[in-house]
């Protein structure tokens, strides 16, 4: 890539492609006008200049020839991409013909319902969240009374096993002390 060393350098400050003045057919790059920065092949150019055939000394022999960009990410010269111009639906063309047809009052009209319908919408979406985050704070409120029941039911359970457990230790301390006892006093 690049002009034959015979031609004269590129001027020193080529103009900066403006934004959205198409992609690089290759990778799909919007030039940008920076430098390339990924290889470092010494190339001056910026991302998007245009190689013209009064620059390159070639003459336009056919229509075939199309003139290629300079593109930073691939560091390459590529013919600039243009996305194919979509076709216009008949419901956009009907659309088209009915606002050309359209009074500035009915314009003015539409706009206004236009407005009002952005406007109610927009209350509706505020009410849905507003709903919605109602709706999780109080799953989350009932979340945290269960979470708390349960936390006091488990406690409840442990000190009733604990009483239990005090009441059969007590109830075997004094069967033993009782059998003691009666060893103690032996047959009468």
């Amino acid at each position: 890539p690049g002009p034959p060393p015979s031609l004269p350098p590129p001027p020193a400050h080529p103009p900066t492609p403006a934004p959205g003045d198409g992609e690089c057919s290759k990778c799909r790059h919007v030039y940008c006008g920076g430098r390339s920065s990924r290889y470092k092949t010494g190339n001056k150019h910026p991302c998007g200049f245009l190689l013209d055939n009064e620059y390159y000394g070639r003459e336009k022999l056919s229509d075939r020839f199309i003139a290629r960009r300079f593109c930073c990410e691939c560091d390459g010269y590529y013919a600039p991409y243009t996305a194919p111009v979509r076709e216009k639906t008949a419901k956009e063309k009907q659309k088209e013909a009915r606002d050309a047809q359209m009074t500035p009052e009915e314009r003015e009209q539409r706009q206004k319902q236009s407005e009002e319908a952005q406007a109610k919408a927009a209350k509706e979406k505020e009410e849905r969240k507003q709903a919605n985050r109602e709706a999780q704070e109080k799953a989350a409120k009932e979340k945290e009374e269960r979470k708390q029941a349960n936390r006091e039911a488990q406690e409840k359970a442990a000190k009733e096993k604990a009483e239990r457990k005090r009441a059969n230790q007590e109830a075997q301390e004094k069967a033993a002390k009782e059998k003691a006892e009666r060893k103690k006093a032996g047959p009468t």
